[in-house]
Protein backbone atom coordinates (compact mmCIF):
# COMPACT_ATOMS: atom_id res chain seq x y z
CA UNK A 1 0.00 0.00 0.00
CA UNK A 2 1.38 3.41 -1.02
CA UNK A 3 1.00 6.56 1.04
CA UNK A 4 -1.34 9.24 -0.36
CA UNK A 5 -0.37 12.11 1.93
CA UNK A 6 0.74 15.47 0.51
CA UNK A 7 4.10 15.35 2.24
CA UNK A 8 5.60 12.49 0.28
CA UNK A 9 3.12 10.88 -2.13
CA UNK A 10 5.52 8.00 -2.74
CA UNK A 11 5.16 5.90 0.40
CA UNK A 12 8.38 7.13 2.01
CA UNK A 13 6.62 8.39 5.13
CA UNK A 14 5.30 4.86 5.79
CA UNK A 15 8.87 3.59 5.73
CA UNK A 16 9.97 6.44 8.01
CA UNK A 17 7.08 5.64 10.36
CA UNK A 18 8.15 2.01 10.59
CA UNK A 19 11.74 3.05 11.27
CA UNK A 20 10.57 5.45 14.00
CA UNK A 21 8.39 2.75 15.59
CA UNK A 22 11.26 0.21 15.50
CA UNK A 23 13.64 2.80 16.99
CA UNK A 24 11.16 3.81 19.72
CA UNK A 25 10.34 0.22 20.71
CA UNK A 26 14.03 -0.66 20.75
CA UNK A 27 14.80 2.35 22.97
CA UNK A 28 12.01 1.30 25.33
CA UNK A 29 13.39 -2.24 25.54
CA UNK A 30 16.89 -0.92 26.28
CA UNK A 31 15.61 1.72 28.74
CA UNK A 32 13.38 -0.64 30.75
CA UNK A 33 16.02 -3.35 30.62
CA UNK A 34 18.68 -0.90 31.82
CA UNK A 35 16.44 0.38 34.64
CA UNK A 36 15.66 -3.14 35.78
CA UNK A 37 19.29 -4.18 35.60
CA UNK A 38 20.34 -1.07 37.51
CA UNK A 39 17.84 -1.91 40.26
CA UNK A 40 19.35 -5.39 40.40
CA UNK A 41 22.82 -3.84 40.67
CA UNK A 42 21.63 -1.63 43.55
CA UNK A 43 20.00 -4.58 45.28
CA UNK A 44 23.15 -6.65 44.81
CA UNK A 45 21.45 -9.39 42.71
CA UNK A 46 23.48 -8.48 39.58
CA UNK A 47 27.04 -7.21 39.41
CA UNK A 48 27.97 -3.98 37.62
CA UNK A 49 29.88 -5.89 34.91
CA UNK A 50 26.88 -8.17 34.29
CA UNK A 51 24.68 -5.08 34.11
CA UNK A 52 26.98 -3.46 31.51
CA UNK A 53 27.09 -6.67 29.45
CA UNK A 54 23.28 -6.98 29.36
CA UNK A 55 22.86 -3.32 28.37
CA UNK A 56 25.42 -3.70 25.56
CA UNK A 57 23.58 -6.79 24.29
CA UNK A 58 20.26 -4.93 24.24
CA UNK A 59 21.76 -1.97 22.34
CA UNK A 60 23.40 -4.26 19.80
CA UNK A 61 20.12 -6.11 19.20
CA UNK A 62 18.32 -2.79 18.69
CA UNK A 63 20.87 -1.61 16.10
CA UNK A 64 20.75 -4.95 14.28
CA UNK A 65 16.95 -4.84 14.10
CA UNK A 66 16.87 -1.34 12.57
CA UNK A 67 19.61 -2.12 10.02
CA UNK A 68 17.98 -5.41 8.97
CA UNK A 69 14.56 -3.83 8.45
CA UNK A 70 16.10 -1.11 6.24
CA UNK A 71 17.96 -3.71 4.17
CA UNK A 72 14.78 -5.82 3.74
CA UNK A 73 12.86 -2.74 2.53
CA UNK A 74 15.54 -1.82 -0.05
CA UNK A 75 15.86 -5.38 -1.37
CA UNK A 76 12.08 -5.61 -1.77
CA UNK A 77 12.11 -2.40 -3.84
CA UNK A 78 14.93 -3.78 -6.03
CA UNK A 79 13.08 -7.07 -6.46
CA UNK A 80 9.86 -5.30 -7.52
CA UNK A 81 11.79 -3.14 -9.99
CA UNK A 82 13.46 -6.21 -11.48
CA UNK A 83 10.08 -7.94 -11.93
CA UNK A 84 8.70 -4.83 -13.65
CA UNK A 85 11.64 -4.87 -16.07
CA UNK A 86 11.03 -8.55 -16.83
CA UNK A 87 7.33 -7.88 -17.54
CA UNK A 88 8.26 -5.04 -19.89
CA UNK A 89 10.85 -7.17 -21.67
CA UNK A 90 8.39 -10.08 -22.00
CA UNK A 91 5.77 -7.72 -23.43
CA UNK A 92 8.31 -6.35 -25.91
CA UNK A 93 9.22 -9.92 -26.89
CA UNK A 94 5.52 -10.77 -27.41
CA UNK A 95 5.08 -7.69 -29.59
CA UNK A 96 8.15 -8.63 -31.59
CA UNK A 97 6.87 -12.20 -32.00
CA UNK A 98 3.55 -10.88 -33.29
CA UNK A 99 5.41 -8.73 -35.82
CA UNK A 100 7.54 -11.70 -36.87
CA UNK A 101 4.42 -13.84 -37.34
CA UNK A 102 2.89 -11.15 -39.54
CA UNK A 103 6.08 -10.87 -41.56
CA UNK A 104 6.29 -14.63 -41.89
CA UNK A 105 2.81 -14.56 -43.40
CA UNK A 106 4.05 -11.89 -45.77
CA UNK A 107 7.04 -14.10 -46.46
CA UNK A 108 4.69 -16.90 -47.48
CA UNK A 109 3.00 -14.42 -49.78
CA UNK A 110 6.44 -13.45 -51.07
CA UNK A 111 7.23 -17.08 -51.87
CA UNK A 112 3.93 -17.38 -53.71
CA UNK A 113 4.80 -14.27 -55.66
CA UNK A 114 8.23 -15.72 -56.36
CA UNK A 115 6.51 -18.77 -57.75
CA UNK A 116 4.36 -16.54 -59.92
CA UNK A 117 7.50 -14.65 -60.87
CA UNK A 118 9.00 -17.89 -62.12
CA UNK A 119 5.90 -18.50 -64.19
CA UNK A 120 6.04 -14.96 -65.54
CA UNK A 121 9.70 -15.38 -66.43
CA UNK A 122 8.85 -18.61 -68.21
CA UNK A 123 6.10 -16.82 -70.08
CA UNK A 124 8.54 -14.00 -70.80
CA UNK A 125 10.94 -16.49 -72.35
CA UNK A 126 8.16 -17.91 -74.47
CA UNK A 127 7.12 -14.43 -75.60
CA UNK A 128 10.70 -13.57 -76.42
CA UNK A 129 10.91 -16.70 -78.56
CA UNK A 130 7.63 -15.84 -80.24
CA UNK A 131 8.86 -12.29 -80.81
CA UNK A 132 12.04 -13.54 -82.39
CA UNK A 133 10.02 -15.88 -84.59
CA UNK A 134 7.66 -13.06 -85.57
CA UNK A 135 10.52 -10.73 -86.46
CA UNK A 136 11.90 -13.37 -88.76
CA UNK A 137 8.65 -13.41 -90.70
CA UNK A 138 9.09 -9.86 -91.95
CA UNK A 139 6.69 -6.96 -92.46
CA UNK A 140 3.50 -9.02 -92.55
CA UNK A 141 3.98 -9.85 -88.90
CA UNK A 142 4.44 -6.27 -87.62
CA UNK A 143 1.04 -6.20 -85.93
CA UNK A 144 1.75 -9.45 -84.16
CA UNK A 145 5.21 -8.20 -83.26
CA UNK A 146 3.71 -5.03 -81.74
CA UNK A 147 1.31 -7.07 -79.60
CA UNK A 148 4.06 -9.42 -78.50
CA UNK A 149 6.28 -6.45 -77.64
CA UNK A 150 3.52 -4.99 -75.47
CA UNK A 151 3.08 -8.33 -73.72
CA UNK A 152 6.81 -8.54 -73.24
CA UNK A 153 6.97 -5.03 -71.70
CA UNK A 154 4.07 -5.87 -69.37
CA UNK A 155 5.80 -9.04 -68.25
CA UNK A 156 9.05 -7.17 -67.57
CA UNK A 157 7.13 -4.59 -65.52
CA UNK A 158 5.53 -7.36 -63.44
CA UNK A 159 8.93 -8.95 -62.82
CA UNK A 160 10.45 -5.63 -61.62
CA UNK A 161 7.43 -4.99 -59.37
CA UNK A 162 7.62 -8.45 -57.80
CA UNK A 163 11.37 -8.08 -57.15
CA UNK A 164 10.87 -4.70 -55.43
CA UNK A 165 8.10 -6.08 -53.21
CA UNK A 166 10.20 -9.14 -52.34
CA UNK A 167 13.15 -6.93 -51.34
CA UNK A 168 10.97 -4.78 -49.04
CA UNK A 169 9.40 -7.82 -47.35
CA UNK A 170 12.84 -9.28 -46.70
CA UNK A 171 14.02 -6.02 -45.10
CA UNK A 172 10.92 -5.93 -42.83
CA UNK A 173 11.47 -9.55 -41.81
CA UNK A 174 15.15 -8.96 -40.94
CA UNK A 175 14.26 -5.85 -38.90
CA UNK A 176 11.56 -7.68 -36.92
CA UNK A 177 13.89 -10.59 -36.16
CA UNK A 178 16.56 -8.17 -34.91
CA UNK A 179 14.04 -6.49 -32.58
CA UNK A 180 12.86 -9.87 -31.30
CA UNK A 181 16.47 -10.91 -30.54
CA UNK A 182 17.07 -7.63 -28.67
CA UNK A 183 13.89 -8.08 -26.59
CA UNK A 184 14.87 -11.67 -25.76
CA UNK A 185 18.34 -10.56 -24.61
CA UNK A 186 16.79 -7.82 -22.42
CA UNK A 187 14.45 -10.39 -20.83
CA UNK A 188 17.41 -12.71 -20.06
CA UNK A 189 19.36 -9.83 -18.43
CA UNK A 190 16.34 -8.90 -16.25
CA UNK A 191 15.84 -12.54 -15.19
CA UNK A 192 19.50 -12.74 -14.14
CA UNK A 193 19.12 -9.58 -12.02
CA UNK A 194 15.96 -10.92 -10.34
CA UNK A 195 17.70 -14.23 -9.60
CA UNK A 196 20.53 -12.35 -7.92
CA UNK A 197 18.07 -10.28 -5.85
CA UNK A 198 16.23 -13.43 -4.80
CA UNK A 199 19.52 -14.97 -3.64
CA UNK A 200 20.30 -11.84 -1.62
CA UNK A 201 16.78 -11.93 -0.16
CA UNK A 202 17.28 -15.58 0.87
CA UNK A 203 20.49 -14.61 2.67
CA UNK A 204 18.67 -11.75 4.36
CA UNK A 205 15.88 -14.07 5.49
CA UNK A 206 18.56 -16.08 7.27
CA UNK A 207 19.66 -12.89 9.05
CA UNK A 208 16.03 -12.17 9.95
CA UNK A 209 15.77 -15.66 11.48
CA UNK A 210 18.88 -14.98 13.54
CA UNK A 211 17.34 -11.68 14.62
CA UNK A 212 14.16 -13.50 15.64
CA UNK A 213 16.26 -15.84 17.77
CA UNK A 214 17.92 -12.79 19.31
CA UNK A 215 14.51 -11.25 20.06
CA UNK A 216 13.52 -14.49 21.77
CA UNK A 217 16.67 -14.22 23.85
CA UNK A 218 15.75 -10.61 24.76
CA UNK A 219 12.29 -11.78 25.81
CA UNK A 220 13.89 -14.46 27.99
CA UNK A 221 16.21 -11.86 29.53
CA UNK A 222 13.24 -9.61 30.30
CA UNK A 223 11.44 -12.54 31.93
CA UNK A 224 14.51 -13.31 34.01
CA UNK A 225 14.73 -9.61 34.90
CA UNK A 226 11.08 -9.50 36.00
CA UNK A 227 11.58 -12.65 38.04
CA UNK A 228 14.63 -11.10 39.67
CA UNK A 229 12.71 -7.88 40.41
CA UNK A 230 9.88 -9.88 41.92
CA UNK A 231 12.38 -11.76 44.05
CA UNK A 232 13.94 -8.45 45.21
CA UNK A 233 10.58 -6.86 46.00
CA UNK A 234 9.35 -9.99 47.81
CA UNK A 235 9.26 -9.29 51.56
CA UNK A 236 11.66 -11.33 53.66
Amino acid sequence: MRCQCRQCGDGSCLSNGRKTMIWTNSKRVVMFGAIGLWMLVISGCVSQSEHNTKVAELKELKATLVKTQETVSQLQKDLDAGKDRIEQAEQAAKNAESKVEALELENVDLKNQAKKLSEVEKRLSELQKDLDDAKSQGEESKAQVSKLQKDLDDAKSQVAEAKTHASQLQKDLDSAKARADAAENAAKDSEAKVKKLEQENAALQDQVKKLSDAETKVSQLEKELNDAKAQVEKPD
